[in-house]
């Protein structure tokens, strides 16, 4: 309810920004129920995010980036 009051004015940025803890929260609990570690794993766990990190600056009329600081 915090974040409803501090971005009342922009509904579109609490969904870009549960959806990426969304995103980042999946690929630790991935990290979470594996035993054994391989490379490959580590690669497109990795691959995972840049992929959605990249599509969010290539996507840039659907995501407001004026509230990222990079």
């Amino acid at each position: 309810m915090l974040g409803l009051f501090m971005f009342r004015d922009s509904f579109a940025n609490i969904v870009m920004i549960t959806f990426t803890s969304l995103i980042l929260i999946e690929v630790l609990n991935v990290y979470t129920q594996i035993h054994v570690f391989t490379f490959k794993m580590m690669l497109m766990q990795l691959a995972s995010i840049v992929i959605y990190f990249i599509s969010i600056i290539l996507l840039h009329e659907y995501f407001d980036l004026r509230y990222i600081d990079f």
